[in-house]
């Protein structure tokens, strides 16, 4: 359908800022497609034609006449082609929304494994043992193994220590933590450095930030105005706190 609409508002009067009538037939029967040339032509207009107005009141208002023309229109439709012969009322809708809701809820409650009972597997057989370091890595080359994949190859000092490092606060090792870690051969190294990096102030920085984006923290209020939002920084600094001092989810 080729519409020419330009900036028309559904009012009965020729200019702008008489008051709004309301048209004659249904919202959904105004022939959105009719123009000044076409009405003129045949004879006939739509109870509330689409009258031009001037381009610099025409923008937000006649976006929104158009949007409720829209709705209404296919809010008939769907009642004219649903296949229930049930009113369509708001209690009617508001129980079917119940029931979905109750469906979802009970299948969730049965199904997702997070309400499974807990269940001990047996560590897997893997035909590499040596390179699990945990339990934990026993299941992933077992996986692995069953999917004829090889495991990665194992990273270098340094590179590890970059991506330990980045993970953890989000920040690159410093040039002098590089070298400590390279010149340290010891079995706990590595276990070192992960302690040492959750201990420090930009482990909490780094993660509180996932919470903090998570609940929109903000210290303005955006808009036009943007204003402070008075002491938020409190709200921000105990995120950061208990991510440090590893409080309980329960707690937090």
């Amino acid at each position: 359908m080729n519409v020419r609409l330009k900036c028309w508002n559904l009012v009965s009067g020729p200019t702008w800022g008489q008051p709004v009538m309301a048209p004659q037939q249904p919202l959904s029967r105004i022939r959105l497609t009719e123009t000044k040339t076409s009405a003129a032509a045949s004879g006939q207009t739509s109870p509330g034609l689409l009258r031009p107005m001037s381009r610099q009141v025409t923008t937000f208002w006649g976006i929104l006449t158009l949007f409720a023309i829209a709705a209404s229109s296919v809010h008939a439709e769907t009642r004219q082609e649903g296949s229930s012969t049930e009113p369509h009322t708001a209690a009617v809708v508001a129980r079917q929304d119940h029931e979905s809701i109750a469906s979802a809820s009970a299948k969730l409650t049965t199904e997702h494994w997070s309400w499974q009972p807990i269940e001990r597997f047996e560590v897997p057989t893997v035909d590499k043992p040596g390179w699990a370091e945990d339990p934990i890595d026993a299941f992933i080359l077992a996986r692995l193994e069953a999917e004829g994949l090889a495991p990665a190859e194992e990273a270098d000092a340094r590179t590890w220590l970059r991506r330990v490092t980045f993970h953890l606060t989000g920040l690159p090792p410093k040039p002098r933590a590089i070298e400590n870690f390279q010149a340290d051969n010891s079995p706990a190294g590595r276990a070192k450095v992960v302690s040492r990096l959750l201990e420090s102030p930009a482990f909490g920085e780094c993660w509180a930030q996932h919470w903090l984006d998570l609940v929109r923290f903000a210290e303005t209020k955006g808009h036009e105005q943007d204003s402070e939002i008075p002491y938020a920084w409190r709200y921000r600094d105990y995120v950061i706190r208990a991510f440090r001092a590893n409080v309980s989810y329960d707690q937090f």
